[in-house]
């Protein structure tokens, strides 16, 4: 079994090995532990990557409305775009996390429909998940997404977008047909 054949339901159980008796094989609570991180979430529908130039200028507008973050800095941000990349709303918070939960409550309470999140933070897997359940069809993030977070994303069909500080925006996407190592990833 190679690295590629691994799983994302695999991947969490390599993190339950600490927990376990020497030699000792999964037990009940393992495969319980693991299926409580990776709850069931409903596929997406294809949807095509992201155009590039909605991209174009979103640090600085980020930047823009991040003023908590400008203030008192370490601060992290999760933003709505619409469908022409402008921002709608954003949320601040100490923690990647509340700022996500956050932003989808907001959006929730409000009935409003997003397509296209934003995080100004690393995207993991859990930051994967709050945005296919809420049912976004793009994840941005300015920082990298953990190989897990791409995998469980593109398990879902959930477009994730990296755009690095200064390098060019890659895209993760299921929309397309996947590369030799099952991961279609392509820069803008």
């Amino acid at each position: 079994c190679s690295a590629d054949d691994l799983t994302s339901y695999d991947v969490a159980m390599l993190g339950r090995l600490p927990h376990q008796a020497w030699l000792a094989p999964p037990g009940a609570a393992d495969h319980a532990a693991v299926e409580q991180a990776l709850p069931a979430l409903p596929e997406l529908p294809l949807t095509p990557p992201l155009d590039g130039a909605l991209l174009a200028g979103l640090r600085a507008q980020i930047a823009q409305w991040q003023l908590k973050g400008q203030q008192h800095g370490a601060l992290h941000a999760a933003l709505a775009l619409d469908a022409e990349g402008r921002i709608l709303h954003c949320r601040e918070d100490i923690g990647r996390h509340n700022a996500l939960d956050k932003l989808i409550g907001l959006l929730l309470r409000r009935h409003s429909a997003c397509d296209t999140l934003v995080v100004t933070s690393r995207c993991g897997s859990e930051l994967v998940q709050k945005a296919a359940r809420f049912g976004a069809r793009h994840l941005i993030c300015l920082a990298s997404p953990s190989q897990l977070a791409i995998r469980l994303a593109l398990k879902y069909n959930l477009n994730v977008v990296h755009i690095p500080k200064f390098d060019a925006p890659v895209s993760y996407s299921s929309y397309r047909p996947a590369d030799p190592i099952g991961e279609c990833h392509e820069s803008y």
